[in-house]
């Protein structure tokens, strides 16, 4: 293996082994601030658990306009199901076989945004660079929506002219634009009545593939949280709990369910034809689905009526998949839903939604439909976070310079590309609109979930743009 990319793998494998969920990023950040330390550098740490270093200008480049490199340090933290891995305590198997690092199956592997944390700290190594001032920016919580990024001081962000985030899902794609993101939370009180039916089942609805619940979104995959929802609403049976998910982030792959009934012989001939009716709809996006019904002793409770009827219909009512697209960019989602976690909490249940949105337009249509949902069927909001969308522009003249020295590299052209996802850029540039933003990143399949894998090659390709970014187009402009 190439040094470059050989030592980019093994400081990515290093921070693997450090759990770093999203709002327990304390380990990893000490590991960053020690390993720039001994490199001779001095990392700034600010209460929001950001951390940023400067790259002093090398001798003849003081004059250069400056760069910032940027990535976040926690990722969504998904189990296999019966998997033991616990996201708090334990660190990522990283397996290279040759094409592609991934995990071993039991976790996401978080290149989501690993790869660009490595990448900068490889970045910080080599001293044999002629560079201007770089700031290395870590930031926290990014999976949470962008909470770290908020709580930024703008004075961090002054004296550059460039900023390179590093958290694209694509080595050949210039990241311009990005969607906004509306993160909300709510609860249902659980009304319990006694279980009259004789014979129980935990019902699971698992095997999905899931994904990011932004740069998959338009791949027509299944929602194991909706789907569950709609098919016990269809059944009409009485419920007893109902769960599923793990993330904001993530399209759940799979949802669970306890369930009553006293006619044996129709509730297993429906099981059998859902779920062949759910394999024939989605055939070979969804090849693992599975619906399993496994008897369990009958709950002395469940919910009473009301309750079953409003929960299921505010779940089956939540905007789902992709809703809109772009105009300018067809092959972009513009609006989309994913009904995220839902979980019982105590006497209540908790739903968690994400959507996206390419405008405030759009983010303001979910709002008011969500609000009107949660109306009727008394649903009290918990918690709501929003962020704006970032709207760049393709005619940036530093976009233009990235695919210019991309194309030097690889002979092929870049892609100028408008995301479905939430980017710190939006936060970053809103704070900061001198700077100069664009996107980057290496190519990651599958994030937010147990098959999360990224190519060697894509790693390669975007360790030497970001060399030759920091290193030619400075040089150049001193000239």
């Amino acid at each position: 293996m190439d040094p470059m990319l050989s030592a980019v793998c093994q400081l990515f494998t290093h921070l693997c082994a450090i759990p770093h969920p999203s709002g327990g990023e304390t380990a990893i950040t000490a590991h960053l601030a020690k390993h720039l330390s001994d490199l001779g550098l001095v990392p700034q740490l600010d209460e929001a658990r950001n951390l940023r270093c400067i790259l002093p200008p090398t001798p003849g480049m003081e004059d250069a306009p400056g760069i910032i490199l940027q990535a976040h340090t926690d990722m969504v933290c998904v189990a296999a199901p019966g998997s033991d891995w616990n996201p708090e305590q334990d660190g990522i198997t990283v397996i290279n076989d040759g094409t592609f690092l991934r995990s071993d199956g039991q976790s996401s592997l978080g290149a989501d945004n690993g790869i660009g944390v490595a990448v900068m700290l490889y970045l910080a190594q080599r001293t044999d660079l002629p560079h201007g001032k770089i700031q290395l920016l870590f930031t926290a919580c990014e999976e949470r929506g962008l909470v770290g990024a908020s709580a930024m001081d703008p004075a961090w962000l002054e004296g550059f002219r460039y900023y390179i985030n590093l958290d694209s899902f694509r080595s050949d794609a210039a990241i311009f634009a990005s969607a906004g993101g509306l993160r909300q939370s709510w609860t249902h009180p659980i009304r319990w009545t006694p279980t009259a039916r004789p014979y129980a089942f935990t019902l699971t609805l698992s095997g999905l593939i899931g994904g990011h619940s932004g740069f998959d979104i338009h791949r027509g995959r299944g929602n194991a949280i909706s789907l569950l929802a709609q098919l016990l609403a269809y059944w009409n049976g009485p419920v007893a709990s109902f769960s599923g998910g793990s993330s904001y982030n993530a399209i759940p792959t799979y949802a669970q369910a306890v369930v009553c009934t006293s006619d044996l012989d129709a509730f297993y001939q429906f099981i059998q034809e859902t779920e062949q009716a759910l394999k024939d709809r989605f055939g070979a996006l969804e090849p693992e689905l599975s619906l399993s019904a496994v008897p369990c002793a009958p709950p002395s409770l469940r919910w009473d009526e009301e309750t079953r009827k409003e929960v299921l219909s505010f779940l089956t009512a939540l905007p789902q998949g992709a809703l809109e697209w772009r105009s300018d960019c067809t092959s972009t989602v513009a609006k989309s839903g994913n009904p995220a976690v839902v979980l019982e909490a105590g006497p209540a249940l908790e739903v968690r939604h994400f959507a996206r949105c390419a405008t405030t337009t759009y983010m303001d249509e979910i709002t008011e439909d969500t609000a009107a949902s949660a109306a009727e069927f008394h649903f009290t909001q918990q918690q709501v976070n929003r962020y704006v969308p970032w709207e760049g522009r393709s005619s940036d003249p530093f976009l233009h310079q990235v695919q210019q020295c991309y194309h030097q590299i690889t002979g092929k052209h870049m892609e100028p590309v408008a995301v479905h996802v939430g980017l710190e850029c939006s936060t970053l540039l809103e704070k900061a609109p001198h700077l100069s933003g664009i996107s980057l990143g290496a190519d990651i399949s599958d994030a937010h979930s147990v098959s999360e894998r990224v190519t060697l090659d894509s790693i390669a390709t975007l360790t030497q743009l970001i060399i030759q970014l920091v290193t030619i187009p400075t040089k150049e402009e001193t000239q």
